[in-house]
């Protein structure tokens, strides 16, 4: 794992275009994949996840609209 790929609850925020609240609020309940640092226990995000996560969610949305 590079640390380019490592990613913040800011960078998350920046790349989704939200703000770090709604980071942490889809983080905590599970919707946002994450990992945890065991030796900060902070959440933590592969960006080649988010962005399969992201990917699927648009493809949902997609057939929402088209059903």
């Amino acid at each position: 794992m590079t640390a380019t790929e490592r990613m913040t609850q800011a960078q998350v925020a920046a790349l989704l275009g939200w703000g770090r609240d709604k980071v942490r609020r889809l983080t905590a309940n599970g919707t946002l994949p994450a990992l945890t640092d065991p030796e900060t226990g902070r959440p933590y995000y592969l960006r080649t996840t988010l962005t399969a996560w992201a990917r699927r969610m648009g493809e949902l949305h997609a057939e929402r609209g088209a059903a």
